[in-house]
């Protein structure tokens, strides 16, 4: 059995998860290979939101110093409202969602991946 210890930042009921306060400053001394992250709304010109600021900043610093980036969003998230803004899917290696994903999105972006 392992013990794990957090040691200072904010953990967020929500999402369940613990953003600690120097994040952002892992991310500017690492290169990333694939980074994996999710959003709670998407629109119909691509644009991911999340409505938790801290956890957002991170999400862009893992983007901006990633080789290639991977977005997680089922097509329940289509039209939700969310405040920040994460990235567009133009700006993704590629979207992976499920087959109810809007078809209008599925011509506009030839990144999207459905998963069976």
């Amino acid at each position: 059995m392992k013990d794990v210890v957090l040691m200072g930042g904010l953990f967020r009921e929500k999402s369940q998860v613990f953003i600690p306060g120097n994040a952002n400053k892992y991310f500017q001394e690492f290169r990333i290979h694939k980074a994996f992250y999710s959003a709670i709304a998407f629109d119909k010109i691509g644009n991911a939101f999340d409505d938790f600021l801290p956890e957002n900043n991170v999400i862009k610093m893992a983007i901006e110093n990633s080789e290639q980036n991977y977005l997680l969003v089922d097509s329940t998230k289509l039209n939700n409202y969310a405040i920040n803004p994460i990235v567009n899917m133009i700006n993704v290696t590629n979207v992976i969602s499920d087959q109810e994903i809007n078809k209008d999105l599925l011509t506009k972006f030839n990144n999207i991946v459905i998963a069976k």
